[in-house]
């Protein structure tokens, strides 16, 4: 048989295609799972990008869901997982994930700098750069108050907006009051949170546009979700409440490397990266003014974010959070989906 000569541009045109699919296989790569809003961890994938040369293929949540739905693909992947980092908006699904054996630990060379009630002695998780639980009202309309179990009093019946509190960040503060009041007097308050006619919507960002546009009186919502709003133009304030005699619940992001990760060293730096003072200030200059916890970048914050350095964090175990979810979620199941 005789071989033909293959034309020089269809051989120039199949080694450039060669070509490319080697660069992509020898592409670095790293495949972030979060539940941090788009708007807010896209600039960080984005810099991380510029700075180190390897591509982030970032996978977030729905609002309502936030982590939990992403937690659960992860556990569905277990056995052969392609996420390689989760970055949570909260602390108490990841933690979750830890315990189940999903997370492999990973010390980071930040992570000592942080304080101790925001990552756990394994190193398989930390937090960094929080959000408060705050009530958002508009001023004049109503004075808030702030001992958060007046929100259950005939006083507010029916102007008071929250997130379904089965998820996110919600879910987080039921759990937080559950282990600062104790099992009798978180029950009873939400039991009366319920009959005083609360409204339940899909997110965070709902129940402050909710207090925006004058729906409710009241907003349980984070301080991100308030801030936003604020810049845009609406005549929102937030009241740091007392959540307990320490002070106000503040929720960290946090990061955990996935066990058995495909690309473990670039899932690695990513971590580094996130941890790092420069990230945190980052995610304070963002319209969320995320609040530092690394004391570097406190000492560097940006004048918008100084004042809520002097919130006072309400001692929570988080990991302790993590392990009431559970019976927590039994309860809001029956109280708020019968």
């Amino acid at each position: 048989m005789i071989a033909r000569a293959v034309p020089p541009i269809l051989l120039l045109t199949l080694l450039l295609a060669a070509a490319g699919c080697s660069a992509r296989r020898g592409a670095r790569e790293v495949v972030v799972y979060t539940s941090l809003d788009r708007p807010y961890a896209q600039p960080i994938a984005a810099a991380f990008e510029r700075d180190t040369g390897i591509r982030v293929i970032l996978h977030t949540d729905t609002e309502a869901e936030k982590s939990l739905g992403l937690a659960n693909l992860l556990r569905a992947e277990r056995g052969r997982p392609r996420a390689d980092v989760f970055w949570s908006s909260e602390a108490v699904r990841l933690i979750q994930l830890a315990r189940q054996g999903l997370l492999a630990p990973y010390p980071s060379r930040h992570r000592a700098a942080y304080p101790a009630m925001f990552r756990d002695r394994q190193g398989y998780w930390t937090g960094f750069a929080a959000r408060a639980r705050v009530i958002a009202y508009v001023p004049g309309r109503v004075h808030p108050p702030r001992d958060f179990l007046a929100l259950s009093t005939p006083a507010y019946r029916g102007q008071v907006v929250m997130a379904n509190p089965r998820f996110g960040t919600t879910a987080t503060e039921v759990a937080a009051l559950f282990q600062v009041w104790g099992k009798e007097r978180a029950t009873a308050f939400y039991r009366a949170l319920r009959a005083n006619q609360v409204q339940v919507v899909d997110g965070n960002s709902a129940a402050a546009e909710a207090v925006a546009r004058r729906r409710a009186l009241l907003g349980l919502t984070d301080t991100d979700d308030a801030y936003t709003r604020m810049d845009r133009g609406a005549r929102l304030q937030v009241l740091f409440p007392q959540h307990g005699r320490g002070g106000t619940l503040l929720i960290p992001n946090t990061v955990g490397l996935v066990a058995g990760a495909p690309h473990p060293e670039e899932g690695r730096r990513f971590i580094d990266y996130l941890l790092s003072p420069e990230t945190e200030l980052r995610l304070a200059n963002l319209p969320s003014r995320q609040v530092p916890l690394h004391p570097e970048a406190r000492r560097r914050a940006p004048a918008r974010v100084r004042p809520l350095l002097a919130v006072r964090p309400l001692p929570v175990d988080y990991a302790r959070l993590a392990e009431q979810m559970e019976a927590v979620d039994r309860f809001l199941r029956e109280e708020f989906e019968r």
